[in-house]
């Protein structure tokens, strides 16, 4: 536990109630100091949780059906009395979401992995194209019957860039669980792309890259790529992760 700032301070910064040069130094220490980052991780995956679950809205309806139930009539001794009364019901309501929630949470801490979030990952599939567009490679007929083998000599053969040749091997080598060597030809294509000013398997590239980091821990490099597909509602694979994958991601970066 960090001994410099309270949860009060926490929750203020992620309300964005925190003044600017309190948080500009807010940030400077979460930078260096691990207790203060797994406190503040800590209350950041509490209230997410909070959020997925809707008890924020349970606990505010109960407080506004209270409120509805009182009258005017009421004399400031009864009002006081209800008062408390309804103080001391909301804090045992709030007690058993905590419990509940530290349950939950730890739950989900030992249950989250990297294949949590990889076992739904969508295969590659060779687009289909209209009778007599064009003939597929030898490499792409290859891939759909996952022949791995004639995969294998066809890439010895491979004498200089393609940039479907490299995406179809660093599809065959996810398979495979290769991910190291995936990674390496995804990488080369995005960098390739760079130097021509193309866009060649660009959306492919972030979500696969995903698979390829998770399954080598490489959780901070996963959580970049997954942010920005989720930042980009145009993106091919927006709707392939969800918010509970971002808090599932957050989890992983703690544990490591």
């Amino acid at each position: 536990m960090n001994k410099r700032y309270q949860i009060d301070d926490l929750e203020a910064y992620l309300d964005g109630l925190m003044e600017s040069e309190k948080a500009e130094q807010f940030l400077k220490e979460l930078e260096i100091d691990s207790s203060l980052r797994v406190d503040f991780e800590s209350l950041k995956l509490a209230r997410e949780g909070i959020e997925l679950a809707a008890w924020k809205e349970m606990v505010r309806k109960s407080q506004a059906e209270f409120l509805a139930g009182r009258t005017s009539s009421k004399t400031e001794s009864e009002t006081l009395i209800k008062s408390i009364s309804s103080f001391a019901w909301i804090s045992r309501i709030a007690a058993s979401l905590t419990l509940f929630l530290a349950s939950a949470l730890a739950v989900l801490f030992f249950s989250t992995s990297p294949e949590s979030i990889t076992s739904k990952h969508l295969d590659y599939q060779i687009p289909v194209m209209r009778s007599g567009e064009f003939e597929l490679s030898s490499l792409e007929e290859a891939y759909q019957k996952k022949d791995f083998e004639t995969i294998n000599k066809l890439a010895s053969e491979i004498d200089r860039y393609d940039a479907k040749a490299y995406f179809i091997l660093s599809m065959v080598y996810l398979d495979q669980s290769r991910p190291e060597s995936a990674e390496n030809l995804l990488l080369e294509i995005e960098e390739r792309n760079k130097s021509n000013q193309s866009k060649e398997f660009a959306d492919q590239i972030d979500y696969y890259l995903v698979k390829a980091y998770l399954e080598q821990e490489k959780i901070r490099d996963a959580k970049t790529r997954m942010e920005k597909i989720l930042e980009d509602p145009k993106h091919t694979y927006h709707q392939n992760f969800t918010g509970w994958d971002q808090v599932k991601i957050r989890v992983l970066e703690w544990k490591n």
